[in-house]
This record gives C-alpha cells, structure tokens and sequence, in this order.
C-alpha cells in the first residue's frame, strides 16, 4: 500500500505529459508545401454571332452563289434580288428632285421680284408674304423629294445581300427563281471571327476562375490562349451552375469543337492530407519551439485543399502530425520534400 501511495504521484506526472519523452516528428517550411489548385472543365467554341439574313424588300431571287459550309468574306454578295421596281422608283424619286429644285428657284424667284415692288409700294404686304410661303414652302417640299429619292436608294441596295462579318454557310434557306418578302429568311450564317469559349462552372470555381493565370482550351492535343470575358452572376436552377465566356487571345479552334477548359488558381492551396481534426475542428499542426500548436483552419473541408492564410515560414508537421495534440512536447526534424 505505501508503494503504490509513492507510485501515484509519479505515473501522474507522466500522464500529464511534464515528463514524458518528446514526440519525434518531420516538419517543413508552410510556404514550401502550398500548391497552385489546377481545374479543368468541359467547354465549346462558340460564335458571336450566329444570324440569319433576311430580305429587306420584294423580289425574285436571281442569284445566290454559296452554298452550305463555304466560307464566306465580309461585304461578299451572297444573294441577287430582281431590283427593277426599285430601280424605277429610284429614278421616279429622282426626277421628283428636279422638279422640287425647279419649283424652289422659281419661289425665290418671285419672292425677290416682289421684294423690289414692295420696296416701290407696288405690291400689298398680302402679296409678299404670300410669295415667302410659297419659297418655304417649295423648300419644304424639296428636302421630302431628296429623302423619298434616299430611301429609293437604300431599297436599291437591298437588293444585294452581302455578309456582315467573316463566316461560315451554316443553311440556305432560300432557291434561285423564288420570291423573297420582306422578313424572308434567305442564309444563316456562324461567324467565324470573335469566338468565344463557354463553359458551365459549378458555383465554387467561378472565383478560382476570375482570379486565375492563364486559361486555356484544349482540343484535339492543341492549346489555346484564353481571357476571360464574362463571369455573370447568374446560376442555372436546374444544373447549378453558371456560365463563363473566355475570349481567344491566339488561333481559333472550328466552331462547335468541344474540349475542356484549364485553368490554375493564383492563390496557393495545401494539400488535404496535411489537415487533421482534432475537437471537432479542422487545422493544421505547427511546430513551435519544442511544442505543437493546433492552429484551426476555419474555412476548411475535409478532403478538400484549403487556402492558409499565416506565416509561410511557419514550419508545419509534415510526419507524425496524427498522434499529437496542442501543446504535446514534440522533438522536430527537418522534412526536405514535405512528404
């Protein structure tokens, strides 16, 4: 009995740890063992602009000389409409031009001849004015002449359809002989400048995307430059996600290819085998001096890499971390490759 009273006091000092030997562990630099997250997506090269061009005015169609799939040049003639009706009211407006001018120079005409009278007392004040009404209103009639004789001319024009940007012949919708109306669908066109990339982000790597060196679309073992051009702030209810629009800063892959968008985050993760629970949270144990320190990572998830924002010169336990516990006396080794 009095043996044991002697033993107690002993055997709780070793429990309490003031006496036990240090734990051997392996520690390394935190700046050392943080590493770029890289995220990779599916994406699909799209066009800015994917129209449909369609009569502006009546005609027959007498001419359409692409076909689907060919390459088209921006101010190409792509359809030739009948333009003999319009051509007519063109000149029709024209010559209402002339006639306008004609009435306007007889207008001020008569209106400086009445001037000279009414300056001799010939003429009443009636008369005058009525001539400055006639002038105005000759000069009225004329800028309506030149703006009918303007929209002769741009309906002229529309008998030519040209494409508006670099493109591809994505339908015809229209036959040579066939009457166009206006509204009438004729060819669709993919632009074939200004893609874009479009890829659907779950929630959490829109700001690893926003933040990130440079993206790149893969396709068919090539690689393309990216910027990012739009990240809206808009998540689809049904899948979750939400959609990013990059922009090519180098080459253009086909429209439609679909590839995978990568991408590496300039912030600096440390992997998830370097994080323990302990009490329910969380984090990651430093060696300081001859003891170890729980430091809890509040914003971690467990299997996931975190973001640490302390001191990259802390040394982190890199072996040995899973037996300890804050505080415990610990006796540290360097650990070169923080395995």
């Amino acid at each position: 009995m009095h043996t044991a009273r002697l033993l107690a006091p002993a055997t709780l000092l070793l429990a309490a740890g003031l006496h036990a030997e240090p734990l051997p562990v392996r520690t390394a630099p935190l700046g050392e063992l943080l590493t770029p997250q890289v995220y990779s997506a599916p994406a699909t090269v799209r066009p800015f602009n994917r129209p449909q061009l369609a009569a502006e005015v009546t005609g027959q169609i007498l001419h359409m000389p692409v076909r689907v799939g060919e390459e088209v040049q921006a101010a190409q003639v792509l359809v030739e409409l009948d333009c003999r009706v319009h051509q007519q009211r063109e000149k029709t407006a024209s010559a209402a031009v002339e006639r306008a001018r004609a009435q306007l120079q007889f207008a001020q005409t008569q209106l400086q001849r009445a001037q000279n009278l009414k300056r001799k007392s010939s003429i009443s004040e009636e008369l005058l004015e009525q001539r400055r009404t006639e002038l105005a209103t000759a000069n009225a009639d004329l800028k309506t002449q030149l703006a009918q004789k303007q929209l002769a001319a741009i309906d002229v024009q529309r008998c030519r359809i040209t494409a508006p940007f670099d493109a591809v012949v994505a339908q015809r919708l229209g036959s040579e002989g066939g009457l166009a109306n206006p509204g009438t669908p004729l060819l669709e066109l993919v632009q074939t400048s200004q893609l874009e990339v479009s890829a659907e982000l779950r929630a959490n790597e829109g700001r690893s995307l926003a933040d990130a060196e440079q993206p790149e679309f893969s396709y068919q073992g090539q690689r393309y430059p990216l910027s990012l051009r739009a990240l809206p702030a808009l998540i689809d209810e049904r899948t979750r996600t939400r959609e990013a629009r990059l922009v090519f800063d180098d080459g253009n892959p086909p429209v439609g290819a679909a590839g995978r968008l990568h991408w590496t985050s300039r912030a600096r993760l440390l992997p998830a085998h370097f994080i323990v629970r302990r009490d329910g949270q969380l984090g990651i144990f430093l060696a300081r001096g001859d003891k170890a320190h729980f430091a809890p990572l509040p914003g971690a998830i467990e299997g996931q890499p975190t973001q640490v924002d302390m001191d990259p010169g802390e040394r982190l336990v890199t072996e040995g971390r899973q037996r300890l516990n804050h505080g415990d006396r610990i006796s540290p080794a360097d650990d070169g490759n923080g395995a």
